[in-house]
């Protein structure tokens, strides 16, 4: 920066210094820093840090003369950004300017050509960045500006939702940065092309699109009591399929009738209520006993087995 310009000289040049040096970034990292006191090393070290990725500015407008051998300058302009439209020069900060898009050279770019910084994660996916001179690696640092928080236990979806957000996790954790959260579907510019530009078919189907249950895998089911909510409880439930040893309570109903069961004074073959024990000889493969007993109040007990590839009558016990 040029010290007239600028007004970093006369009475007020440290307030001047102190605030130019602080807009630019030079006191980043640098805790308790006082501006009319002696940096400690660690401070002068991060501020030289500072300064190798701090972006160029040259003066526009303003008159040189010469006098004698000396060049003289009066009336400096307004500071600009030095910039170029080389990607491959950018070698510590990528950095572009809003109007026009080209990159601003920083100090390091122009006054150590052979100084690189590579963004990168470290060894624990930390947002890092590494320095290399030449073909040499200076250290990798953890970059504190993108790093949001640092877990060493175990992290729940919750904690990172309430870290991030709802608009970050919905849509740019999910790559899905240009999808609109309000407004219409057609306002979208990324979408299924045809017709006004709607979508007009689901998986070659058009119209409305109904999801059946046969579609879930679930074509054997009439109702939703069907569900196996647990091995042990069955509604509607085929006795000839409950062919491995366990123990099951089955119950028929009239909207949802079992078949092939036990009857009693107290159940129908459709509406029951049983408590069904199957016994089933799998080295035979061939041969099952099955014992129903009544959970309605006349407490009666039947018998059956299969063999020879069909099963025989329900048999009376009690």
């Amino acid at each position: 920066y040029d010290s007239d310009a600028e007004c970093l000289v006369g009475t007020t040049w440290s307030i001047n210094t102190s605030a130019l040096a602080a807009a630019v970034g030079l006191d980043n990292g640098i805790e308790n820093l006082s501006w009319s006191a002696p940096l400690t090393r660690e401070q002068a070290a991060q501020m030289a840090l500072n300064a190798l990725q701090a972006p160029l500015v040259a003066y526009e407008g303003g008159v040189t003369v010469i006098v004698g051998d000396t060049p003289v300058s009066f009336g400096s302009g307004d500071a600009y950004y030095i910039t170029t439209t080389l990607a491959r020069e950018q070698r510590i900060s990528d950095e572009q300017l809003t109007n026009s898009n080209d990159y601003t050279v920083e100090f390091g770019e122009r006054y150590f050509p052979n100084l690189r910084l590579v963004r990168e994660t470290d060894e624990f996916e930390r947002p890092s960045h590494t320095w290399v001179y030449e073909n040499t690696e200076l250290g990798t640092y953890v970059d504190y500006d993108l790093l949001l928080e640092t877990y060493t236990a175990k992290v729940t979806g919750r904690d990172l939702y309430e870290l991030l957000g709802r608009t970050t996790i919905s849509k740019y954790d999910l790559g899905l940065a240009d999808v609109a959260l309000t407004g219409s579907y057609n306002d979208l510019t990324d979408k299924p092309a045809g017709g006004s530009g709607g979508v007009t078919s689901v998986n070659g189907q058009t119209g409305v699109v109904t999801i059946s249950k046969h579609d879930l895998g679930l074509g054997l089911l009439d109702n939703e009591r069907q569900l196996i909510m647990s091995d042990m409880v069955r509604y509607g439930a085929n006795f000839n399929s409950l062919d491995e040893t366990g123990c099951y309570y089955v119950q028929g109903s009239s909207d949802l009738p079992c078949s092939n069961a036990p009857t009693s004074s107290g159940n129908t073959a459709q509406n029951c209520k049983w408590l069904l024990m199957t016994f089933s000889h799998a080295d035979e493969g061939d041969n099952i006993v099955q014992l129903a007993i009544s959970q309605q109040s006349d407490c009666a007990i039947r018998i059956r087995n299969y063999s020879g590839g069909s099963w025989c009558a329900w048999k009376t016990v009690i």
